[in-house]
């Protein structure tokens, strides 16, 4: 191999490593079970959730209102799966609540959806004021083998063979997740900033 090349390809694989530790060093810390069980929460979505522009894995967050003892604490999950409007098929979009994330410290959890309100404070319609259907049901985990294994990539980069052991294990979750879905009929739907949610939340325990 040519001297520059190698030198070059060296370059660019150590810049790669530092900013997998940089980013690792970012993410927030897991901390313990909370203890909560249908504890409920109202929360303020900051990203849209939308049948047109949401993708299958895409991540979301919201805000907690109330109780105040969480004020503030940041809730993220992602969108399972989304099917647009066409023609008489109902627009449908999936997605679950997974961590609340407290003073830089992430805790797994699954949420229920009791009751959703538009940007605008309208209870059971989207930004449009189309009436949308709800409804949840726990499903088991899709994510925990995929986020494993990329658990294990960083861990492996980040401590070699030990590392690649504390990345998969920290990769998986236990337990299950309430999948959210929202359908209605003829068009598209969104949810922007701002809409919120009142949630029943309970812990979700880590392998």
């Amino acid at each position: 191999m040519n001297i520059k090349v190698g030198i070059a390809l060296l370059t660019f694989l150590l810049s790669g490593a530092q900013l997998a530790v940089a980013q690792n060093t970012q993410q927030p810390r897991v901390g313990s079970p909370l203890g909560l069980k249908d504890f409920e929460m109202t929360v303020r979505l900051l990203s849209p959730i939308s049948t047109k522009t949401s993708h299958k894995g895409d991540k979301f967050s919201a805000q907690v209102l109330t109780p105040n003892g969480f004020r503030n604490a940041v809730i993220e999950g992602h969108i399972n799966s989304v099917k647009r409007a066409a023609k008489q098929d109902k627009a449908e979009i999936s997605f679950a609540f997974e961590t609340i994330t407290l003073s830089g410290v992430a805790h797994f959890i699954r949420a229920d959806l009791k009751e959703v309100s538009n940007s605008s404070g309208v209870k059971n319609v989207d930004e449009e004021g189309r009436a949308i259907g709800k409804s949840s049901k726990k499903k088991a985990i899709e994510s925990a083998a995929v986020a494993s294994a990329a658990g294990g990539i960083l861990g492996a980069v980040l401590g070699g063979g030990r590392g690649a052991a504390i990345g998969s294990t920290t990769g998986a979750v236990a337990g299950l997740l309430f999948a959210i879905k929202f359908t209605t009929s003829g068009s598209d739907m969104e949810f922007a900033p701002g809409s919120q949610f009142v949630l029943d939340v309970s812990d979700r325990q880590q392998r």
